[in-house]
């Protein structure tokens, strides 16, 4: 049980860690779209 959470927080940290970046990324790229 305790397994199963572990790997959610990390996949749930993983997730919305690759998906910051992109967006950073996205936004440097497009030139403050902000």
């Amino acid at each position: 049980m305790f397994k199963f959470i572990g790997a959610a927080v990390v996949y749930g940290f993983a997730i919305f860690g690759l998906s910051k970046y992109l967006d950073s990324v996205n936004s440097s790229e497009s030139g403050a779209a902000e």
